[in-house]
C-alpha cells in the first residue's frame, strides 16, 4: 500500500542460483493500468516508480507484471503479479453550495427553513465525511450538524 500523493518507488531484489551470464537478470512490466511504471535493472535487483504522485480519485490501485529473465540459454524467466493499492489522504478541500444573501420574513416561526445548503468532498471514507457548524453561533439560526 502507497499514499495517494506519494511516488511509487519499490525495490525488487530476484535471485538465481546459475553462475556467470546465467545469472545475469532483466526485468520487465507489462503494465495495462492507469500508472506508468518504470523500471530501473541493477546487478542488486530492480527499482520500480512510478512518473508521477499517485492520485487515489483518479485510482484506487493497479496491477503490472514484472517479468524477470536470465540471460541463460535457454533464457528462463519468471512473472509475479505485482498489486498496488493506493490509500487516501484528506487532500480535497469541500465544495460547499449556499446562496450568498437569503431574506426571510421578520414574522417566520420558529423551526422554518431559510435554506438547504449541499456540500461535498471528493474524499473517501473518512477523508470525505463532512460536519457541519455556524461560524458564528447565534441562538436564532441552527444548521444540522450532518445534513446541513
Amino acid at each position: 500500500d502507497v499514499d495517494e500523493g506519494s511516488l511509487l518507488n519499490l525495490v525488487v531484489i530476484a535471485s538465481d542460483p546459475d553462475f556467470g551470464s546465467n545469472a545475469l537478470l532483466d526485468y520487465t512490466i507489462r503494465s495495462t493500468g492507469p500508472v506508468t511504471v518504470q523500471v530501473n535493472a541493477t546487478a542488486a535487483g530492480a527499482v520500480l516508480w512510478s512518473q508521477g504522485a499517485l492520485d487515489y480519485e483518479s485510482t484506487t490501485g493497479f496491477i503490472f507484471n514484472l517479468t524477470v529473465r536470465d540471460a541463460g540459454s535457454p533464457r528462463l524467466s519468471s512473472v509475479v503479479v505485482v498489486t498496488i493499492n493506493i490509500n487516501d489522504v484528506n487532500d480535497n478541500a469541500p465544495v460547499i453550495a449556499a446562496p450568498s444573501n437569503v431574506t426571510i420574513c421578520e414574522d417566520a416561526s420558529n423551526g422554518t427553513v431559510v435554506f438547504i445548503t449541499n456540500a461535498s468532498d471528493a474524499d473517501a471514507l473518512d477523508a470525505g465525511q463532512l460536519r457541519f457548524h455556524l461560524t458564528r453561533w447565534t441562538p436564532l439560526f441552527r444548521i444540522d450538524p450532518v445534513s446541513g
